[in-house]
């Protein structure tokens, strides 16, 4: 099964099931497509947070999210005591050290059964051949801070003009460092893609050394367990505090009786604000690492859950709503049982704006997710109280990112799911698997619904007008919204296979059913292109 958000990732995941490889390596490979047809959410510079369940019940977390260069300090983001935010999210000191690939090499080197050069062949041989534009590729490019970051920090690439729906896209230096990288893992990190990256960074004011490369490694690290109506769900810890903080909101919800609401009512999108709201209260009030590591703390939730009422808004003020931050986030399992939930980004839209040259790798701006002064509002919309996430060399950024598994321990049954969207991350994570769980929604369904979103003073609500009405009637400052995130999950039913990709982007969904020597691969919701 893969639920991905761009159909040709989808096709790679299940082209690699259907050649005998398993979930590991159709996630290597659905993960460095996305990088290719999506190059401006994630990529090979940038980073990722891989939660992985094995066959035989193993499960942990690879912390890949990369942390700040030696050589980065705070005071490099300052001028005359003023912090420049611009600074620490485009050009060369945006960027933290470029982690992906390395997570991506742990995943397989130890799980996956096709060969690491056949993988990286596949996504090499589309950024060979090309690929049409979507809808959303065009769309970044109707930014014009993003158009305007491209064009000054990545003259020289295929990147630097407008990209138009319908365009053929060529990546060919893409397609060379993919086949260099199929040939040896690290050479992204010791050879001559690493010292065409430091040269890039560091030509547009950064500090990127190759020792900071060479030296890098992924984390691999246990995952915290909670409980939910019955589910065990399983997230990464620190630095993804959004993980944990989708476990307290799941701890929170669980002292209300949610499937007595009728989902995407007026009474459901109201709990879900306050929940979610709540939550990043929460968050915003740590001030040191042990108390973010205790953020899911069962007392706490239980706390937060008897100030919330079915019928009154919280008067919680927070910072703002944060920046939309550009993620991607895909769920794959194979037929012996083995998943992943895996979200990557390089941040903003094209990153720090920075693309090598000579290997077409686009750098990441995740230094942008650090706090440069205690009390002070992020670009994450979240202002620490504390030392906590404070910039630091050698440390790595909070993030809201939150690639969940939950197990039903009686039934067997599996959940994988997940989101991109910056803050709303934890919002739209937390539905998809509220969604399936308490309104017995598919995946599918689960992931198109109508989401919501709050950390600030108001709620983010994609609504109709009588939704904004009937919210407003609550007591809510509602800011309607298009589209919040894009979300994918997967799920084990019985003996049965569901996926569910977001139909708010150009992904897919697909299971590979095998009947004796046949193939068949069956599609779920909409894809886009000839998939």
């Amino acid at each position: 099964m893969v639920a991905a958000p761009h159909y040709l990732a989808t096709n790679v995941g299940t082209n690699i099931l259907s050649d005998g490889g398993n979930a590991f390596d159709a996630a290597v490979g659905v993960a460095l497509t996305i990088g290719v047809a999506q190059p401006y959410h994630s990529g090979l510079g940038g980073g990722c947070n891989i939660t992985y369940l094995q066959a035989s019940g193993e499960h942990g977390h690879i912390n890949a999210r990369g942390p700040a260069p030696a050589g980065l300090s705070r005071d490099m983001f300052f001028d005359d005591g003023t912090p420049n935010y611009t600074r620490l999210q485009t050009g060369g000191l945006a960027s933290t050290i470029p982690s992906f690939v390395a997570g991506l090499w742990a995943l397989h080197k130890r799980r996956g059964n096709l060969p690491w050069a056949d993988i990286c062949a596949r996504p090499a041989a589309i950024a060979a051949e090309g690929f049409t534009a979507d809808f959303m590729m065009a769309k970044v490019y109707s930014q014009a801070s993003t158009a305007a970051k491209v064009a000054k920090y990545a003259q020289t690439t295929e990147f630097a003009a407008p990209i138009a729906e319908g365009q053929y896209v060529v990546q060919p230096q893409l397609a060379e460092t993919l086949t260099a990288i199929g040939k040896d893992a690290r050479s992204i990190y010791t050879g001559d893609v690493a010292k065409a990256l430091v040269d890039t960074i560091n030509s547009h004011g950064g500090v990127l050394s190759l020792q900071d490369l060479a030296d890098y490694q992924p984390q691999h690290t246990d995952l915290h367990e909670t409980h939910y109506r019955g589910w065990r769900v399983l997230a990464p810890g620190l630095p993804t505090i959004g993980s944990l903080q989708t476990q307290l909101a799941l701890k929170i919800l669980q002292h209300f009786p949610l499937d007595t609401l009728t989902c995407g009512s007026a009474q459901h999108m109201h709990l879900l604000a306050e929940v979610v709201k709540a939550t990043y209260h929460m968050r915003a009030s740590i001030d040191d690492e042990q108390a973010a590591a205790a953020i899911a703390d069962d007392a706490q939730a239980e706390r937060l859950a008897a100030g919330i009422s079915l019928d009154k808004v919280q008067a919680l003020r927070l910072g703002h709503d944060g920046d939309g931050s550009c993620t991607s986030h895909f769920c794959v399992a194979d037929v012996d049982g083995n998943v992943v939930s895996q979200t990557q980004t390089v941040r903003s839209y094209f990153g720090s704006g920075v693309v090598c040259p000579t290997t077409g790798i686009v750098l990441n701006d995740s230094a942008g997710d650090f706090s440069l002064q205690a009390g002070q509002i992020t670009t994450q919309g979240i202002s620490y109280q504390g030392d906590y996430n404070l910039l630091a060399a050698g440390s790595e950024p909070a993030s809201s990112q939150s690639p969940l598994i939950a197990l039903h321990p009686d039934t067997g049954d599996v959940i994988a799911a997940g989101a991109a969207g910056g803050p709303r991350i934890v919002s739209a994570t937390l539905q998809a698997l509220t969604n399936q769980i308490d309104f017995e929604h598919s995946p599918q369904q689960a992931v198109a619904a109508r989401r919501v979103h709050s950390h600030g003073a108001g709620i983010n609500v994609e609504a109709s007008a009588h939704m904004a009405q009937a919210l407003s009637s609550l007591g809510h400052t509602i800011k309607a919204t298009p589209s919040m995130g894009i979300t994918q999950s997967i799920r084990r039913d019985g003996e049965t296979w569901q996926g569910g990709a977001d139909p708010r982007g150009p992904g897919g969904a697909a299971v590979v059913l095998q009947t004796g020597d046949t193939m068949t691969v069956r599609r779920y919701g909409t894809s886009y292109g000839d998939a």
